[in-house]
């Protein structure tokens, strides 16, 4: 394992993650450890039998008609409380344009 290539492979993630405009999700401890499970053969990238995109799965879970979270997402997507925030700020956006239209009128 080379540490200058987690290093670069992590700030090309940032780079990735500040030009599509998203929040990171993985810290350089995280992407450390992803690397060492991949190296160690506990992780594996898995095919998803509806987009055929590859996704991060145990390597002893089923490998057959998988679906990755994109396709499926968990139950728990768009629960979190950040999710919850973000569609409160944009009903209230929603609101004050929808007043300022009626004001127009």
């Amino acid at each position: 394992m080379h540490l200058d290539a987690l290093t670069k492979g992590y700030r090309l993630y940032l780079e990735h993650c500040q030009h599509s405009e998203t929040e990171p999700v993985l810290d350089l401890t995280r992407a450390w450890t992803l690397v060492r499970f991949f190296d160690a053969d506990i992780l594996q990238l898995t095919k998803c039998c509806r987009c055929t995109s590859k996704f991060v799965a145990h390597k002893h879970d089923l490998q057959h008609n998988v679906v990755c979270g994109a396709c499926q997402p968990p139950s728990r997507a768009g629960k979190t409380k950040k999710a919850a925030a973000a569609r409160q700020e944009a009903q209230a956006a929603e609101a004050i344009e929808a007043a300022q239209i009626a004001q127009a009128a």
